[in-house]
């Protein structure tokens, strides 16, 4: 695990900035250096959720995947988001600021959990979601993951194009195959298992935790796997290399879910990308 210390924030500075987008509705997140989207796709509900915390020093991108059906999908992640963004402000304020990035992010997602749990309870169902999110902390990022909506790290190689990095790995029954030898990576995404979740909120819940470090052109992006599922790293790679070059991150943000619809998604589409420290 690489070393942070949070000990310089403010709280007045810290977390100035909150976008989400949740409860079933489709829009887009655009400011500063963060674009994001989450829209239905070809489905007729939206049971994904993404937010977006961002300061001076700090910003934290989180995208939930509800499951369970549309109402209780759409109940499910926007609770994980909302959740985890309450823990993650309650974090840097006062008496209350922890120091220890892994404990931030995973504090977060204990309390998206407990959430989920809470209102499913409410509601006399078993609500539950994915949650991926990404802590950047100046030139540090911390990534987290539970179920398999995915965090990317794209960084600028000395030939001018972007190559990826998958900082986190899927919580699915296909990648367990596949690292078993039980099915080829050839034939993993036509599997019929390939939809399979092994780790959620609700489901044998668990936290994988990731960190390094962020350079000035670096992009951060999460994702569900509506996008990761269909688009290739190549075009992934593709667009983003496209970014203050020729289109806006916005322009971006729509281009990925345009080519993931082309590409057979039949998933809900979310997306959200950073750039540089």
């Amino acid at each position: 695990m690489t070393s942070f210390s949070f000990s310089s924030l403010k709280k007045e500075t810290a977390l100035k900035d909150e976008r989400i987008i949740g409860g079933g509705e489709s829009g887009k997140i655009f400011f500063g250096n963060f674009a994001g989207i989450t829209v239905p796709g070809i489905r007729g509900s939206n049971e994904d959720s993404i937010g977006v915390l961002s300061g001076e020093y700090v910003d934290f991108l989180v995208v939930a995947d509800g499951l369970g059906g549309a109402d209780y999908g759409e109940k499910a992640s926007s609770v994980a988001v909302s959740a985890a963004c309450r823990s993650v402000k309650k974090s840097f304020l006062g008496s209350e600021k922890i120091k220890n990035p892994e404990d931030i992010i995973k504090n977060a997602f204990v309390a998206a959990r407990d959430a989920v749990e809470e209102e499913g309870a409410l509601l006399r169902s078993d609500l539950n979601s994915t949650l991926v999110a990404a802590l950047r902390y100046d030139d540090s990022i911390i990534y987290a993951n539970t179920g398999d909506s995915r965090a990317y790290l794209l960084s600028l190689g000395d030939n001018g194009k972007y190559s990826v990095r998958h900082v986190t790995e899927d919580h699915s029954l296909i990648r367990e195959m596949v690292e078993a030898g039980i099915v080829s990576e050839d034939k993993a995404d036509d599997h019929p298992m390939s939809s399979v979740v092994t780790h959620t909120m609700r489901t044998d819940f668990l936290v994988d935790i990731a960190a390094c470090h962020l350079r000035n052109n670096d992009i951060i992006m999460v994702m569900s796997d509506g996008v990761s599922g269909f688009l290739s790293d190549e075009k992934i790679c593709e667009f983003c290399g496209l970014i203050d070059q020729k289109y806006t991150f916005e322009e971006i943000c729509e281009m990925i879910c345009a080519e993931s619809l082309m590409y057979g998604s039949n998933d809900n589409i979310s997306v959200i990308i950073r750039k540089g420290t």
